[in-house]
């Protein structure tokens, strides 16, 4: 029974613990262009993920969270992932401070990312008005049009 018990912990213990983070396309970008910023986890259960702030940005979809759980030859790895998409809302070069889970009671944090807004990305969105579609209704047709109309039947 001591056996059961000890080897998940030391199956645990084997595995290597990383927490990363990964940016799309680059740590240049235009102003109001996208950008994917990404979170990943393995090797491990965590818990309070904290995300940090990103000043100069703005949230427009996220977090997507994925998680693979494999076993290979008896060895367990898991891998969770974040995903946040933002869109660069000022020009400058700004600081993502790092982001932070606890694993076992020790705070582990990615590294700090630094990205860079030029002018010249894509035009700003304009803002939609909001427009109000009707289904046009066809015209009636004047009954005299169909006064001579015979129908046959088979």
């Amino acid at each position: 029974m001591w056996v059961c018990l000890l080897l998940p912990t030391w199956i645990l213990a084997q595995q290597e613990i990383r927490f990363t983070v990964q940016i799309s396309g680059g740590d240049t970008i235009g102003l109001y262009e996208h950008l994917d910023i990404q979170y990943k986890i393995e090797g491990t259960d965590y818990k309070d993920f904290q995300l940090p702030e990103f000043s100069g940005f703005d949230i427009v979809s996220g977090p997507y969270q994925s998680t693979s759980i494999s076993y290979v030859n008896g060895v367990m790895s898991r891998e969770t992932t974040y995903t946040y998409r933002l869109v660069a809302e000022e020009e400058g070069t700004f600081v993502f401070p790092p982001a932070s889970i606890l694993v076992a009671e020790e705070l582990l944090e990615t590294q700090v990312v630094e990205i860079t807004v030029v002018e010249n990305g894509i035009s700003k969105p304009k803002q939609l008005k909001e427009k109000k579609f009707r289904t046009p209704m066809p015209a009636p047709l004047p009954r005299e049009r169909f006064k001579d109309t015979k129908i046959y039947s088979i």
